[in-house]
């Protein structure tokens, strides 16, 4: 059964309105990952100058704050891609 042109122009119309329906939330799903992952920087750049400041320096190439830093980081990026 084949479809008149009215038929494929109203199912056009909808797949487009379905097409924009998901570009929205795309875009707004994009829009809140990159709210995410610049508060993380934020909060990243905070934690390095709080550990410049109150951290001794330390021989090891990789400081106990450091690696700890990085698991804090890690775990806030994967609550909030969650989200």
């Amino acid at each position: 059964m084949e479809l008149t042109p009215e038929e494929r122009e109203a199912r056009a119309k909808l797949r487009i309105e379905a097409l924009e329906r998901e570009l929205v939330q795309r875009q707004d799903t994009v829009n809140r990952a990159l709210q995410a992952h610049n508060d993380v920087r934020q909060r990243q750049s905070e934690l390095l100058k709080d550990f410049e400041v109150n951290t001794p320096p330390c021989s090891c190439a990789f400081s106990v704050p450091a690696l700890l830093l990085s698991l804090a980081l890690a775990t806030c990026i994967s609550q909030r891609v969650g989200n």
